[in-house]
């Protein structure tokens, strides 16, 4: 047999009625009028097919089935109050949590970050970071980046941007002795790297012509963006990813000696789980952040000699960004 549910409006007005002793008191409390009250009580009295207030001239006073019925009633309403409590707490709080590299983090992602906070001010975001992309089948988080080279099913990837590097320095190191005038002349100055891309310096070397096995081991860093503070600092030149460094050569705390570029062939995407992709914070977040590297895309304009590394095989060692 299907079961019927009352009215929910006219259980919440009796439920008032029945714990006010009155329809004046209901209706002041629901800020509704006092025939009203009534209409919603004689509905569900209807519906019942019981007398739940006994009316007289002057006062209404709860029948014996109406005390019984408000005191069953008034538990199951607090119960659906608290839920919808609960819920509206939970979605409130519930933060939004990005785990991306760490480089990334610091020298892409956080100078960025109170544009987005200034268009969702109530929405709460929490950014950690990580030398490999977040395990998001596995980690409480909505978002990470990778370079999408093994792609799973259930995620979805949202292009970003491209990683081109080139060397960084302070304009103080780059009218030092000895001079910069050519590549071959960055081997003079201490070379600075990440150790989790060991490798870039060689190939960045090698693209302009510098010949291999003359680049120098250098200063190691855990991660780069240690080695664009220790450039920064005059300490040496960083390899740099582009984008990591495009606000310091902005406001000119880092020049780049040399135009030249080298893409590498990967590429940054925005990694989120196909589950969220209506969740409203995702879909905020990921229309901030894709127009944001658009932006920085569009910065990077210029003509300027862009040579992939020759291979670019998609199941080779991929380097972190870290």
């Amino acid at each position: 047999m299907k079961r019927a549910l009352p009215p929910l409006n006219a259980l919440r007005v009796f439920e008032v009625a029945a714990r006010t002793g009155g329809f004046t008191r209901a209706a002041q409390e629901l800020r509704i009028s006092q025939g009203a009250v009534s209409r919603h009580v004689a509905s569900l009295e209807s519906f019942l097919g019981i007398s739940l207030f006994q009316r007289s001239h002057r006062r209404i006073k709860l029948t014996p089935a109406g005390q019984t019925y408000a005191n069953a009633i008034r538990g199951a309403l607090d119960s659906i109050k608290q839920a919808t409590g609960d819920i509206q707490v939970s979605r409130l709080s519930r933060s939004l949590h990005i785990k991306v590299y760490s480089t990334l983090a610091i020298c892409w992602l956080v100078p960025r970050l109170g544009r987005f906070h200034a268009l969702h001010p109530a929405m709460g975001v929490t950014i950690s970071s990580s030398p490999q992309p977040a395990d998001l089948s596995q980690e409480d988080v909505l978002f990470t980046v990778d370079h999408g080279t093994e792609r799973k099913e259930w995620a979805r990837y949202d292009p970003l941007f491209h990683v081109d590097l080139l060397p960084v320095c302070s304009p103080a190191l780059l009218k030092a002795s000895p001079p910069i005038r050519a590549p071959k002349d960055l081997l003079g100055h201490a070379l600075l790297y990440s150790l989790n891309r060991p490798t870039d310096w060689q190939n960045w070397m090698t693209h302009v012509g510098v010949a291999d096995g003359e680049v120098s081991p250098g200063l190691t860093f855990n991660n780069s963006s240690l080695a664009y503070e220790a450039a920064a600092n005059g300490i040496g030149v960083a390899m740099a990813q582009y984008h990591y460094v495009e606000n310091e050569l902005e406001n000119g705390r880092l020049v780049a000696p040399f135009p030249q570029r080298l893409r590498t062939g990967r590429h940054h995407y925005l990694v989120s789980r196909w589950a969220d992709a209506e969740l409203p914070e995702v879909l905020a977040f990921r229309e901030w952040i894709v127009a944001e590297s658009r932006k920085s895309a569009a910065s990077f304009s210029d003509p300027i000699a862009l040579s992939p590394i020759a291979s670019s095989d998609p199941t080779a060692s991929v380097p972190h960004d870290g």
